[in-house]
């Protein structure tokens, strides 16, 4: 909107503070909630490398996991 119509962030947050505090609240939910499909989907893949090791008969050690899934996800202690 702001681009648009040519106005500077200072002028929309001068005239529409309330306005300004929804769009921050809801980019804030919006990367809340890709934070969590993102965790989400990370937990699965490294299950599913756990599960497919285990079904080759091989215990499923963090090094292993790693090495299955690649650089993609990054174990933190």
């Amino acid at each position: 909107m702001a681009k648009e119509k040519q106005l500077t962030l200072r002028t929309v947050r001068k005239w529409a503070p309330e306005l300004c505090k929804k769009v921050s609240r809801r980019y804030k939910e919006y990367l809340t909630k890709l934070k969590k499909e993102r965790i989400k989907s990370i937990l699965s893949d490294v299950q599913n490398a756990a599960i497919a090791l285990h079904n080759n008969g091989v215990f499923p050690s963090k090094g292993r996991i790693y090495k299955k899934l690649g650089s993609s996800v990054f174990f933190r202690r």
